[in-house]
């Protein structure tokens, strides 16, 4: 564990204080990026070009199975 000195935020600019928290958080993410919580799709879209990085195709292929199973069970009952 690292421990970083205090940012220094003015208050009296709420953009630029962000601005800075998610600068400084950029910068950690990516010395570590195994430690950032990517299941969470808080950033569901991309700028253009951009790669996907929640690796969409294997979400999309287990909500199909998912599905999947769902409707075999419901076609059981019947």
């Amino acid at each position: 564990m690292k421990v970083h000195p205090p940012l220094t935020l003015s208050g009296e600019n709420p953009e630029a204080d962000a601005l800075l928290v998610n600068q400084f958080l950029e910068e950690q993410l990516l010395h570590n990026p195994e430690q950032y919580l990517w299941v969470h799709r808080r950033f569901k879209t991309r700028p253009e070009g951009e790669p996907d990085i929640y690796n969409i195709d294997h979400l999309l292929e287990r909500s199909l199975k998912r599905r999947a199973r769902r409707v075999v069970k419901r076609s059981n009952k019947g």
